[in-house]
């Protein structure tokens, strides 16, 4: 270990300068050393890591040497590690060092909270089995539950080893390849014939209707999306709130800023806004600058045409009456003070046009927070959408083929079709043209395969109740001229909550508008999945999902399994019911 700590005495990062770097190696070098590293470039690798913790830390003055006990405090390496996803992993080694400086306790003793061998072994065992409410019943009788961490060893290797429907695209017809043909048709059959159940504890209602656009209150239940939304910026406050009632605002260096191009960094250092004195702009140039290159520019055309809105927003922080040093120059992290922009918006531009407003909100809150040191934290798992009864499937149906246009008609049955007819969500929807949908011959009958993209690729036979539709909606596609990788549903792939634009377009016996939430969709048609004779890598494979928190999730509106089918999965695992 002493030659370990010689040669960590040579070390000097490049987050900190050297001086810097004087007042902090002696205790680094020490707590690293205590760390008991197993190879010296374990703890060269924790060292460079409390290096740039240090750089980060806003407790730290520099101009002593740092207290590791009390800046190795769990809240603040709760407060790093969520500061940027690139300190996501450096939670670990920051609390090896901070045990080895008394600020945490050492490490617990507890058992694992991994499921115990015998539910692994059980979920192998019924893999090739379904449905999956019949495995999770039988799961039940022998003392097992399925949670999400049960699947952590099984579901990789599970989708690995499920069949390809990539291949029943190909037309895997090969010689002495009847096996797999035989298993793939099974499977497209079985997807192809899934029928929607009524969700248990009864019909999930949802408005067939909603104010037009023209009205400006909506009663509209928030999406799984805008509840997120919320519950991010509720926390995202109260972190604010706390850190700073404890050190006040704090902005980040130019140093700790991603340096733009140099095009860019050109285009700022010219930019001077309109209608502004010499006498404003000199108090707010510097901070205007800071934020812009906290905003992280796309382009010089961005710099443009949008850094007025920083400007302005800078300008009327510096010349606010609550300001102490009003007549001074701005520093950055007066832009930093919570609850700052939500008075601008409030105040200012009460009276500009909604997408003007929404522009600078956006804009400024991205400068501010990535000016901020202040940490973003996680947000918790929000449970999934209730699925829609068979009723209300029905009615989307007939409504989507019920529109009076022929863009509306076409945009309805791609949303209703992919969503209730493929299980596809709202993102992956909009990435889906005509040239990623598929025909394909099984046993006779032409039945239309999706071509999935993205990072959950895979390929989905639609259910034959929406396969009709789908044909619709691509003809209608073709009929208006639209390029074969253009979207089905919506215009432009990259247009957020594309969905949002179709049902609000669409017309009913009350009005302009249809409540359609696709995460709705998606979760109807899983449920049908979970309760069809699916084995279990298959059911993961054709979802895209890789673990069980969503199947956890909609297990309670599934309907109840056979008997048969549950003693059947008991036999597969060499299990005895313990009701028998």
């Amino acid at each position: 270990m002493t030659h370990t700590a010689e040669e960590l005495n040579l070390y000097q990062p490049k987050a900190l300068s050297p001086a810097q770097w004087d007042l902090a190696r002696p205790g680094a070098v020490t707590v690293v050393s205590r760390a008991t590293a197993n190879t010296p470039a374990t703890a060269r690798s924790l060292l460079s890591l409390l290096a740039n913790y240090l750089a980060w830390h806003p407790l730290w003055d520099r101009a002593v040497e740092p207290d590791l006990a009390a800046l190795l405090a769990q809240i603040h390496i709760d407060a790093y590690v969520a500061s940027s996803s690139r300190h996501r992993n450096a939670g670990a080694g920051l609390r090896r060092l901070s045990r080895c400086v008394g600020a945490m306790p050492q490490r617990s003793t507890t058992p694992s909270k991994r499921p115990p061998v015998g539910a692994t072994a059980f979920w192998r065992a019924v893999a090739g089995r379904g449905p999956l409410t019949a495995l999770v019943v039988a799961s039940r009788r022998c003392g097992r539950v399925l949670t999400p961490r049960t699947f952590t060893d099984v579901a990789a290797s599970l989708i690995e080893e499920a069949p390809d429907l990539a291949d029943l695209v190909a037309g895997c017809a090969r010689e002495g390849d009847t096996g797999t043909v035989s298993v793939l048709h099974d499977v497209a059959r079985t997807l192809r014939s899934l029928s929607d159940g009524e969700p248990v504890g009864g019909e999930v209602s949802s408005r067939t209707a909603r104010p037009s656009r023209t009205t400006k209150t909506s009663t509209r239940t928030p999406s799984r999306t805008a509840v997120l939304r919320q519950a991010r910026e509720a926390r995202r406050r109260r972190e604010e709130a706390r850190v700073l009632a404890e050190v006040g605002p704090t902005a980040k260096s130019l140093d700790e800023l991603t340096a733009p191009l140099p095009a860019i960094e050109e285009a700022i250092a010219a930019f001077r806004p309109y209608r502004f004195s010499d006498t404003d702009w000199s108090l707010v140039e510097e901070t205007t600058r800071t934020l812009l290159r906290a905003y992280g520019p796309p382009s010089v055309t961005w710099v443009q045409t949008q850094a007025g809105v920083i400007a302005r927003f800078c300008r009327w922080v510096a010349m606010r009456p609550e300001r102490i040093q009003r007549g001074e120059v701005l520093r950055a992290d007066e832009t930093l003070e919570a609850g700052l922009i939500d008075v601008y918006l409030a105040g200012p531009l009460a009276n500009v046009p909604d997408s003007s407003r929404a522009t600078a909100r956006s804009l400024v809150r991205r400068a501010t927070r990535n000016l901020s040191p202040l940490p973003t934290g996680s947000i918790a798992y929000h449970p999934v959408n209730p699925p829609y009864s068979p009723a209300e499937c029905a009615a989307f149906l007939r409504l989507a083929r019920l529109q009076p246009t022929a863009a509306t008609r076409r945009g309805m049955s791609s949303l209703v079709a992919l969503g209730l007819g493929a299980g596809l969500s709202s993102q992956e929807q909009r990435e889906v043209s005509d040239e990623r949908v598929h025909e394909v011959d099984l046993d006779g009958e032409k039945v239309l395969v999706v071509n999935v993209p993205g990072p959950r690729a895979r390929r989905v036979v639609v259910r034959a109740p929406y396969d009709d539709l789908l044909r619709e909606a691509i003809t209608l596609h073709r009929e208006q001229g639209r390029r074969a990788n253009q979207p089905l549903c919506g215009t432009k792939v990259d247009r957020h909550n594309a969905s949002g634009t179709v049902t609000g377009s669409a017309r009913t016996a009350f009005g302009v508008g249809v409540e359609i939430d696709p995460a709705r969709l998606r979760s109807t048609w899983l449920v049908a999945l979970m309760s069809a004779d699916l084995p279990l890598g298959v059911l993961l494979k054709v979802s895209g999902l890789r673990s069980a928190r969503t199947l956890v999730d909609l297990l309670p509106y599934c309907p109840e399994p056979s008997e048969e089918a549950v003693l059947a999965a008991l036999r597969a695992a060499g299990e005895r019911s313990v009701n028998s």
